[in-house]
């Protein structure tokens, strides 16, 4: 204004003067707009396992009975998240439900394998620094030591949550607390023995180079074994079951290449660099190429004494892993030829599945070969 006096000071700072320069933008949306497509579902009716639905992620299988989820419960606290072992022990259910009902009913935290003590413990906390972080800065200290205090005494604080949902599933399913849901038993005398067919393990034996060759009981007993068998069981599950990697399967090996030596030579390679790692691998049909050299890696560690009792400790390591090559190898070509094959009936029994070492050795009388003699007939 004209009429303002010279000597009037100028109040405003220098940020002030810069604010008034800058042009306000709207909202995009009125704060009622905002509030009307705003929705918090409060009403907590809806299942957690119906969440995933909403973006059409999991497929509808048939619910898990409370005697399911107990066993599925047991096995998760043996075997963690290694699914294709717990599918292998709840009957009738593959590894794909066995992930979509944990990560259905995971929210709760039912299925947590440490107390929260030790979960803060592994952070390098304790409860009485969370209580103190949450504590108000104005709080007495003497009233802060007390709500410590009470919190370290919570029983809550080391309670195992999946202890506690198998628990309460016991009860459901009328489960004593000593019993094992899905352990396999101990055969009784009046058990109906299980004869395999005995195969011709010639091409298994070549897998090992002379002057060493396994026998047939050698590899028998090393191809049973509680370390060995499942990990084919696990290969034929990820591998043969799954159609795009059969078919890589088929492409890797042909039937001109058999007894596969050169493939089976590769594989055993990558299998004694890399190990069990994962690596970029860019050739044809590498996934199951990756998925192959990573069992055998892995078969190849496998039952150290066994093989020490076969004189195989004087193998360089590539022989190990070559020989576990030709396992599946072997495993392949054989389950490929007949349902009633060797591989075919080996992998449906229950020596397949983990179990308890003092359990297996019983259940190993059960089945046997032709030829050999059971404790559990005399």
């Amino acid at each position: 204004p004209t009429n303002m006096p010279l000597n009037t000071p100028n109040t405003m700072t220098d940020d002030a003067r810069e604010r008034a320069k800058e042009a306000v933008v709207p909202d995009l949306m009125s704060p009622d707009e905002t509030r009307r497509r705003r929705y918090i579902d409060n009403t907590r009716l809806r299942r957690p396992d119906s969440l995933t639905q909403v973006f059409n992620y999991a497929t509808t299988f048939k619910p898990f009975s409370d005697f399911e989820q107990l066993g599925f419960a047991e096995a998760f606290k043996d075997h963690l998240k290694d699914f294709a072992a717990i599918a292998a022990i709840l009957p009738g259910r593959s590894t794909k439900e066995c992930i979509q009902f944990y990560y259905a009913n995971k929210s709760d935290g039912r299925f947590k394998t440490e107390s929260r003590r030790q979960r803060l413990a592994v952070k390098g906390l304790t409860i009485s620094d969370i209580v103190e972080e949450e504590a108000e800065d104005n709080m007495p200290l003497s009233l802060l030591r007390e709500k410590q205090a009470a919190a370290e005494a919570d029983p809550e604080l080391d309670v195992i949550l999946i202890d506690r949902e198998i628990k309460k599933l016991r009860a459901l399913t009328g489960q004593r607390v000593k019993d094992k849901t899905f352990r396999r038993g101990y055969p009784k005398s009046a058990m109906k023995v299980v004869v395999l067919p005995r195969p011709d393990l010639t091409v298994l034996r070549q897998a090992f180079t002379a002057p060493f060759h396994l026998t047939d009981d050698q590899a028998l007993s090393w191809l049973r074994s509680a370390t060995v068998l499942p990990l084919v069981k696990q290969w034929k599950t990820l591998c043969l079951d799954v159609n795009e990697y059969y078919i890589q399967i088929q492409r890797l090996l042909f039937d001109t290449e058999f007894p596969w030596s050169t493939r089976a030579d590769q594989i055993a390679d990558h299998a004694e660099r890399y190990g069990e790692q994962e690596f970029e691998l860019k050739i044809q049909n590498s996934k199951a190429f990756m998925i192959t050299t990573n069992f055998a890696a892995k078969i190849a560690k496998s039952n150290s004494t066994l093989l020490e009792r076969s004189e195989l400790y004087r193998f360089p390591k590539m022989e190990h892993m070559r020989a576990a090559v030709f396992v599946l190898f072997t495993a392949y070509a054989d389950i490929g030829s007949s349902p009633n094959s060797f591989f075919s009936v080996l992998l449906n029994t229950e020596l397949a599945a983990p179990m308890a070492l003092s359990v297996r050795k019983f259940w190993e009388k059960k089945y046997l070969f032709e030829g050999e003699k059971s404790e559990a007939t005399q």
